[in-house]
């Protein structure tokens, strides 16, 4: 899928919290031994849009893209989505800042 415009995290921003040895293990679907961007755009654009489909009512894409929580925020989102799209469990400390973010 493509990258939306104005995703509220990164690739980048996934590596520093998940490694990136996380990251290319979670979205190497075809077993190529490197990330598949393809899998990754898909986790940045979910996280993308459960944060703003939230909080559209209170704040612009402007503000939101602005603030370094939601980019935590959607960080955290945006790796659990990753870990969770085979079936797998996230690590406990995302798990439970996940479970925090959606409450």
């Amino acid at each position: 899928m493509t990258l939306i415009s104005n995703p509220l995290t990164t690739e980048a921003e996934m590596q520093r919290l998940f490694g990136s040895t996380g990251v290319t293990e979670f979205s190497d679907h075809d077993d190529s031994g490197s990330s598949d961007t393809g899998v990754v755009d898909d986790c940045i654009n979910q996280a993308t849009e459960e944060i703003r489909g939230f909080a559209w009512h209170w704040y612009s894409d402007a503000t939101l893209a602005t603030s370094t929580l939601v980019a935590r925020w959607a960080t955290t989102l945006e790796v659990y989505f990753l870990c969770t799209r085979l079936g797998s469990d996230p690590p406990s400390g995302t798990a439970g800042e996940f479970e925090r973010v959606m409450a």
